[in-house]
């Protein structure tokens, strides 16, 4: 039976050919190991995310280090949030994506790393929703991706699908594999889930910031109408602008195309590896 494809609004193929000088899965290790807060790390077996450490630290330990790469070895996926904060190039793939809107973005960068499977395909995350307008940079190895129409129009806050919400899903809106230097659209809302193939994959998505009160006001919300949600000034919204994924693309495939391989991207990681792990906060609650 042939594959489904991926619809031209939603995927991007090849829009990224030099997708691969953003991040390997070495210098993620390193990132891993000297510059990210564990607070800003994640790791995911059966789609259910865990913290990576249990203590207050700003480096994981030998020991959490160690029972990290054991659950990567066993299957387990790692996310970091805000990756950009530590990489100096995936900060300047952020600033790309900044200047291709009229108005103010803040935007922010996760990584995602998923360990090869030996046979088979492995889920990755099933079927959920993310708060915010997205666009998926396959880096490595590849990922096939389903994606379905939402079925909470304009959430603000996230919560598991229930049995009833995920049986109507059974066509998807989008199919296809993704593999390095493709891209994928995933407007806020819509229902997605994703496997692993049989590479080791790594993705970045590219996402603007959101307010995190909604979190803590989830009684003011589930009456309000899909067009008051939509209004909310919960995040900045990709969608609002026309073409806006073709025009930032077009800004970063520049960027990675002058952007040197290997040596200086390597010195760059190197020098910020003195510098203390990234804690947005630490001024606020320090003594």
């Amino acid at each position: 039976m042939p594959e489904r494809k991926v619809t031209d609004e939603l995927l991007h193929r090849g829009a990224l050919p030099n997708a691969s000088k953003l991040i390997g899965e070495t210098e993620f290790w390193r990132f891993v190991e000297h510059r990210i807060d564990p607070l800003f790390m994640k790791v995911i077996r059966g789609g259910t995310s865990h913290p990576v450490s249990s203590g207050d630290a700003t480096r994981l330990s030998s020991q959490e280090l160690e029972s990290l790469r054991r659950a990567y070895g066993r299957g387990a996926s790692i996310t970091v949030r805000d990756i950009d904060r530590v990489s100096p190039l995936l900060r300047r793939v952020c600033q790309r994506f900044e200047r291709s809107f009229s108005k103010p973005v803040g935007v922010r960068a996760y990584a995602f790393l998923t360990p090869p499977v030996t046979s088979g395909r492995a889920e990755v995350f099933p079927p959920h929703y993310d708060l915010i307008d997205g666009l998926v940079i396959q880096i490595a190895g590849s990922k096939r991706w389903k994606v379905f129409p939402p079925v909470r129009p304009y959430p603000l806050y996230e919560e598991r699908l229930t049995a009833e919400e995920l049986a109507p899903l059974t066509e998807p809106l989008a199919e296809g594999l993704l593999e390095p230097g493709d891209c994928l659209l995933l407007p806020r809302g819509y229902v997605h889930a994703v496997e692993s193939t049989s590479f080791g994959s790594i993705h970045v998505t590219i996402g603007p910031g959101f307010d995190l009160v909604w979190k803590n006001r989830k009684e003011l919300l589930p009456n309000l109408s899909p067009e008051v949600r939509r209004q909310l000034p919960s995040r900045q919204d990709f969608s609002t602008e026309v073409e806006w994924a073709d025009r930032a693309l077009r800004r970063v495939a520049e960027l990675l195309r002058d952007e040197p391989a290997g040596l200086r991207t390597e010195c760059e990681l190197l020098e910020s590896m003195d510098a203390p792990p990234f804690r947005p906060w630490s001024g606020l609650i320090s003594g």
